[in-house]
């Protein structure tokens, strides 16, 4: 063999062990992350949303639902520091955490997490109809423009100029 094909398979050599020895080093440990949602009257709380956030930024990293019985699982998640956000239409929102996931700690039980109703009372509602811009009647064609944005800094004859277009270009798509 010539030098230069030593040096060739001593080279591929060295490769494959340095991948080798940098694979083996990589530790692929996951673990898990578990605890059950209670409403206030200590009830299990079906369906409530679970989401494993990364405690860095606060990315949603993966998610879940609470089983019937109130019960959640998180499972594979990956090295690292995480927060919990469990999430209720009509309760606040409860934050759990950092749980660090590593070789030495893999599971993390948060056992019984409480949700406390949201209530906001609103001062009163408003429900508001506007009428459309044009409308066809019987015998004439109307055009409203007091809540229109054609009314807003134009003139009377700017108002009708814009809705005959409007109206044309509505009667040739129907």
């Amino acid at each position: 063999m010539k030098p230069d094909k030593y040096i060739l398979l001593l080279a591929i050599f060295a490769f494959t062990l340095t991948f080798t020895v940098a694979n083996a080093q990589s530790d692929n440990t996951t673990g898990e992350i578990s605890g059950k949602v209670l409403d206030e009257q200590q009830k299990a709380f079906p369906y409530a949303t679970i989401s494993l956030l990364n405690a860095k930024d606060s990315t949603t990293v993966k998610g879940t639902l609470t089983s019937d019985n109130g019960t959640y699982q998180l499972k594979e998640i990956k090295q690292g520091n995480y927060l919990i956000a469990i999430y209720v239409v009509g309760y606040k929102k409860v934050f759990k955490g950092p749980y660090s996931i590593s070789s030495s700690k893999k599971t993390h039980d948060l056992g019984n997490v409480q949700l406390a109703t949201d209530a906001k009372e609103l001062k009163g509602v408003e429900i508001v109809k506007q009428k459309p811009l044009i409308e066809r009647q019987i015998d004439k064609t109307v055009i409203n423009v007091e809540n229109s944005a054609l009314a807003a800094g134009n003139t009377a004859l700017d108002i009708l100029q814009k809705s005959h277009w409007s109206y044309c270009r509505q009667r040739w798509q129907n």
